[in-house]
């Protein structure tokens, strides 16, 4: 619905069994200050999932044989898994000196974790133990200081409490560093 350029999610949602999962990918606005619009397109993204009317009001016709009937909402799923790059950055005034501090003070800034994202109330995630996950010059594990790192790529779940679910690793992939500033 016009989110903007390549920016915006899509959801996948089926039965496994008798437990519904949905799965959505996202890709978030950037910039430092945009935790706001971050948190409102998320919102969009998980309110329009699956919807026959857009929240502009327009019919959205079928789309690559997919109806959308509008009987299935993302938050009534017993499992709900967003991956993607949310772009969440670390809140610093603008002169921070984010290069003099730990990771662990790097984690008491980011804006996820500080609650900034108001569309992830009821999510969860894993415990951060790696390293940031933005922005590195491109090929190498090197971070690039012209801008604080981050942790932009994330995995968050919202589970029914009738399900039983176990969290076995959350990493990100340093060796995927060839065509991206990100290591997923």
């Amino acid at each position: 619905d016009g989110i903007g350029g390549n920016k915006g999610g899509v959801c996948a949602r089926f039965l496994l069994g008798h437990m519904s999962i949905c799965f959505v990918n996202v890709h978030l606005a950037s910039g430092q200050n945009a935790v706001v619009e971050r948190s409102q397109h998320l919102a969009q993204v998980l309110s329009d999932a699956f919807q026959g009317i857009s929240a502009k009001g327009a019919q959205r016709p079928k789309k690559n044989g997919f109806e959308r009937s509008s009987i299935y909402h993302v938050a009534a799923h017993e499992l709900c898994i967003i991956a993607g790059d949310f772009n969440s950055r670390l809140d610093l005034p603008k002169e921070g000196q984010w290069e003099s501090e730990t990771q662990e003070e790097w984690l008491l800034r980011d804006q996820i974790m500080l609650g900034q994202v108001s569309s992830l109330r009821g999510f969860r995630e894993g415990v951060l133990t790696f390293a940031p996950t933005y922005k590195y010059k491109i090929g190498s594990n090197v971070l690039n200081t012209k801008r604080a790192p981050a942790w932009c790529d994330r995995v968050v779940f919202k589970v029914d409490p009738s399900c039983r679910t176990e969290l076995l690793e959350y990493a990100s992939l340093p060796s995927l560093n060839l065509t991206s500033d990100h290591h997923p």
